[in-house]
């Protein structure tokens, strides 16, 4: 089945293609700027100042750095003629919508106190943390290292296949050429 060539100047259509990584650039951005803001919030659970915007902060970079290196990947290859393949083309926009959505959970947690209260000790009368300074630290490189491995993973195996160049047509019927290049090959 053959899909229609796309121009490479129909900017909506190119505009469309790197939205997805355009998603990932923003919420990394919006995630590193409330990072930012963040220092203390989670003191009452006896984590240091510095914690909770280290942990957005080692999200927010890889989000930002995937989105860019794979949008311009993805922009190179429809600098000229392109087809797209809706239909591999749909669940690598899923996949990258939904990691881009894991930058906006995070923004929408990494302020809020509770996030990081664990069960209430009666005792001390304080909510002890939910995890220790380290599993929170290794838990946060683990989240970033997944979100470039899966962003990578989207755009090389199914993006990048879903946007190609077109090559040379495979010709219908007979191929004079391709059996003259056979024949000889099967001489030797």
């Amino acid at each position: 089945m053959t899909k229609r060539v796309i121009s490479s100047s129909n900017a909506i259509a190119r505009a469309a293609l790197v939205l997805p990584f355009a998603a990932l650039v923003l919420s990394g951005a919006a995630l590193f700027v409330v990072s930012l803001t963040t220092f203390g919030v989670a003191g009452s659970v006896g984590y240091d100042d510095w914690v909770p915007p280290f942990g957005g902060l080692i999200m927010a970079l890889p989000l930002i750095a995937a989105g860019l290196v794979a949008g311009s990947r993805v922009w190179r290859r429809i600098e000229q003629a392109y087809r797209v393949y809706l239909g591999r083309l749909l669940p690598a926009w899923i996949l990258l919508l939904a990691i881009a959505g894991l930058g906006v959970a995070y923004i929408v947690t990494i302020d809020n106190p509770e996030t990081y209260q664990g069960p209430y000790d009666s005792l001390t009368a304080r909510y002890e943390a939910n995890l220790t300074v380290e599993t929170f630290v290794f838990a946060s490189i683990l989240l970033s290292v997944f979100i470039v491995g899966a962003v990578y993973l989207a755009m090389r195996f199914l993006y990048l296949p879903a946007v190609e160049r077109p090559g040379l047509e495979v010709p219908e019927g007979f191929d004079p050429t391709g059996a003259l290049i056979n024949e000889r090959l099967a001489r030797r």
